[in-house]
Protein backbone atom coordinates (compact mmCIF):
# COMPACT_ATOMS: atom_id res chain seq x y z
CA UNK A 1 0.00 0.00 0.00
CA UNK A 2 1.11 3.32 -0.74
CA UNK A 3 0.65 4.78 2.66
CA UNK A 4 2.81 2.70 4.68
CA UNK A 5 5.62 2.96 1.70
CA UNK A 6 5.50 6.88 1.89
CA UNK A 7 4.90 6.79 5.79
CA UNK A 8 8.36 4.98 6.17
CA UNK A 9 10.24 6.94 3.85
CA UNK A 10 9.01 10.34 6.26
CA UNK A 11 9.64 8.50 8.94
CA UNK A 12 13.04 7.39 8.30
CA UNK A 13 13.64 10.76 7.20
CA UNK A 14 12.24 12.28 10.66
CA UNK A 15 14.38 9.82 12.46
CA UNK A 16 18.04 10.50 10.76
CA UNK A 17 16.76 14.57 10.92
CA UNK A 18 16.20 13.76 15.18
CA UNK A 19 19.80 12.33 15.46
CA UNK A 20 21.44 14.60 13.20
CA UNK A 21 19.72 18.35 14.40
CA UNK A 22 20.04 17.57 18.07
CA UNK A 23 15.84 16.48 18.55
CA UNK A 24 14.84 19.28 15.71
CA UNK A 25 12.93 18.49 12.94
CA UNK A 26 11.12 19.72 10.16
CA UNK A 27 7.41 19.58 11.16
CA UNK A 28 6.04 20.65 7.73
CA UNK A 29 6.53 16.64 6.82
CA UNK A 30 4.14 15.78 9.66
CA UNK A 31 1.36 17.82 8.42
CA UNK A 32 1.63 16.35 4.82
CA UNK A 33 1.67 13.15 6.21
CA UNK A 34 -1.81 14.28 8.23
CA UNK A 35 -3.12 14.96 5.23
CA UNK A 36 -2.29 12.25 3.56
CA UNK A 37 -3.55 10.16 6.71
CA UNK A 38 -7.01 12.20 6.01
CA UNK A 39 -6.92 10.98 2.26
CA UNK A 40 -7.35 7.40 3.76
CA UNK A 41 -11.01 8.17 4.00
CA UNK A 42 -10.98 7.80 0.44
CA UNK A 43 -10.19 4.51 0.05
CA UNK A 44 -11.08 2.68 3.24
CA UNK A 45 -15.27 3.81 3.88
CA UNK A 46 -16.39 3.54 7.39
CA UNK A 47 -19.42 5.10 8.75
CA UNK A 48 -19.54 8.80 10.19
CA UNK A 49 -18.99 7.65 13.93
CA UNK A 50 -16.11 5.55 13.56
CA UNK A 51 -14.57 8.15 11.46
CA UNK A 52 -15.22 10.69 14.31
CA UNK A 53 -14.47 8.34 17.02
CA UNK A 54 -11.01 7.66 15.34
CA UNK A 55 -10.43 11.58 14.81
CA UNK A 56 -11.98 12.51 17.96
CA UNK A 57 -9.78 10.04 20.18
CA UNK A 58 -6.78 11.01 17.89
CA UNK A 59 -6.92 15.18 19.09
CA UNK A 60 -7.57 13.86 22.93
CA UNK A 61 -4.22 11.43 22.86
CA UNK A 62 -2.62 14.56 20.99
CA UNK A 63 -3.91 17.16 23.51
CA UNK A 64 -2.58 15.06 26.74
CA UNK A 65 0.49 14.30 25.14
CA UNK A 66 0.94 18.14 24.56
CA UNK A 67 0.02 19.12 28.12
CA UNK A 68 2.33 16.48 29.52
CA UNK A 69 4.89 16.95 27.80
CA UNK A 70 6.09 13.12 27.93
CA UNK A 71 6.98 13.51 24.28
CA UNK A 72 8.28 16.60 21.98
CA UNK A 73 6.00 18.16 19.62
CA UNK A 74 7.03 16.38 16.76
CA UNK A 75 6.65 13.19 18.06
CA UNK A 76 3.03 14.09 19.19
CA UNK A 77 2.60 15.52 15.81
CA UNK A 78 4.03 11.81 14.03
CA UNK A 79 1.79 9.96 16.28
CA UNK A 80 -0.99 11.94 15.52
CA UNK A 81 -1.03 11.11 11.40
CA UNK A 82 -0.17 7.18 12.54
CA UNK A 83 -3.09 6.92 15.07
CA UNK A 84 -5.15 8.60 12.45
CA UNK A 85 -3.85 6.55 9.42
CA UNK A 86 -4.09 2.99 11.30
CA UNK A 87 -7.17 4.08 12.48
CA UNK A 88 -8.64 4.23 9.17
CA UNK A 89 -6.89 1.17 7.77
CA UNK A 90 -8.07 -1.12 10.18
CA UNK A 91 -8.99 -1.28 14.06
CA UNK A 92 -6.89 -3.69 14.99
CA UNK A 93 -3.81 -2.30 13.00
CA UNK A 94 -4.28 0.30 15.62
CA UNK A 95 -3.95 -1.21 18.83
CA UNK A 96 -1.12 -3.36 17.99
CA UNK A 97 0.51 -0.10 16.45
CA UNK A 98 -0.80 1.44 20.27
CA UNK A 99 0.45 -1.84 22.04
CA UNK A 100 3.98 -2.06 20.70
CA UNK A 101 4.49 1.38 20.82
CA UNK A 102 3.97 1.58 24.87
CA UNK A 103 6.17 -1.56 25.47
CA UNK A 104 8.92 0.03 23.69
CA UNK A 105 8.16 3.44 25.17
CA UNK A 106 8.07 1.74 28.75
CA UNK A 107 11.46 -0.12 27.72
CA UNK A 108 13.09 2.74 26.33
CA UNK A 109 12.50 5.13 29.43
CA UNK A 110 13.37 2.13 31.77
CA UNK A 111 16.74 1.73 30.20
CA UNK A 112 16.94 5.18 30.45
CA UNK A 113 16.78 5.54 33.96
CA UNK A 114 18.57 2.24 34.85
CA UNK A 115 21.27 3.70 33.20
CA UNK A 116 20.84 6.83 34.96
CA UNK A 117 20.92 8.91 31.95
CA UNK A 118 19.34 12.08 32.27
CA UNK A 119 19.80 14.38 28.87
CA UNK A 120 17.28 14.06 26.39
CA UNK A 121 17.44 11.42 24.04
CA UNK A 122 16.09 11.31 20.19
CA UNK A 123 12.75 9.11 20.13
CA UNK A 124 11.65 8.58 16.64
CA UNK A 125 13.42 5.56 16.76
CA UNK A 126 10.82 4.12 19.05
CA UNK A 127 7.85 5.22 16.29
CA UNK A 128 10.08 3.94 13.61
CA UNK A 129 10.40 0.08 14.86
CA UNK A 130 6.62 -0.03 16.15
CA UNK A 131 5.59 1.53 13.06
CA UNK A 132 7.86 -0.75 11.00
CA UNK A 133 6.80 -4.34 12.82
CA UNK A 134 3.29 -3.10 12.57
CA UNK A 135 3.07 -2.68 9.02
CA UNK A 136 5.01 -5.35 8.04
CA UNK A 137 2.93 -7.85 10.02
CA UNK A 138 -0.32 -5.64 8.61
CA UNK A 139 1.10 -6.41 4.70
CA UNK A 140 1.56 -2.37 4.19
CA UNK A 141 5.14 -2.92 3.23
CA UNK A 142 5.30 -5.83 1.01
Amino acid sequence: MLWGWVALTVLMFLTIQDYLNHRKIDDRRNFFMTGLSFGLLYIFRHSWYYTLSVIVVAVVLKIIFDKTGAVGGGDVNTLFWLFIGFGFINLGFLALFMGLFIVLTLLFHGLRIAFKYKRPVPFYGVILISFIVVSIFAGLLW
